[in-house]
């Protein structure tokens, strides 16, 4: 889960698990929590 959901004004599902995500997080790993783009990068 990302960080920063305690102060996110504005939030995105992972597009993979939908774990809720800040925009600065969804931004980084396009779209996706740091656990699935983690396994799509090492796939």
């Amino acid at each position: 889960m990302c960080h920063k959901l305690a102060d996110a004004r504005s939030l995105h599902g992972c597009t993979s698990c939908g774990a809720m995500l800040c925009d600065d997080c969804s931004e980084r790993d396009l779209g996706l929590c740091a656990d699935c783009a983690a396994a799509d990068g090492n796939a």
